[in-house]
């Protein structure tokens, strides 16, 4: 009889623990809810620059002492093509890379790779283009960028050829 009697206790505390312990974990760690994360992937219209050909800019022949005066500009030409899709909810954006001058506040300069001291600074419609810095723009009416040679304040320029390169990107998003 007193087996018979342990398992009914154990059998019953059991039942209690079961009916209970939803409300005491309720109690201390508060109401829970189901969350749901939905969403649609889609691939956006891929865009291109310049019909994927390298842009070429040059300033010809600059005296060692006339690129302080900002007076040495060059058109940036270049053209964006985008396929047809849904961009609903998206913009298009125009992003510049490059090695960026350690001596531009704005951030808008990129460095010469022969010159440290030298760098040419972007423009888009008159103002600083920001380095890795998406700007939204219409594919209808592209800004345009210009190309300004500028050097570190202070310093004499040597002779000698100069180059930079960047990367513009056109993508929705």
């Amino acid at each position: 009889m007193m087996v018979s009697i342990g398992k009914t206790r154990h059998y019953c505390l059991g039942l209690l623990a079961g009916l209970f312990a939803p409300l005491l974990l309720a109690a201390n760690n508060g109401s829970v809810t189901q969350v749901t994360i939905s969403g649609v992937i889609i691939d956006t219209p891929a865009c291109t620059i310049n019909n994927q050909q390298t842009i070429h800019v040059s300033f010809g022949r600059v005296g060692v002492n006339k690129v302080e005066s900002g007076d040495f500009r060059q058109p940036i030409p270049y053209n964006v093509s985008c396929d047809q899709g849904d961009t609903t909810g998206m913009t298009l954006k125009l992003i510049l890379t490059g090695s960026a001058a350690d001596f531009d506040a704005d951030n808008a300069t990129i460095v010469s790779t022969e010159r440290s001291d030298l760098g040419i600074k972007i423009y888009q419609d008159g103002e600083p283009f920001k380095l890795n810095e998406p700007v939204g723009i219409s594919a209808d009416n592209i800004p345009q960028l210009e190309a300004v040679l500028v050097q570190r304040s202070g310093v004499t320029l040597n002779e000698g050829d100069f180059s930079a390169t960047a990367t513009l990107k056109a993508e929705y998003q």
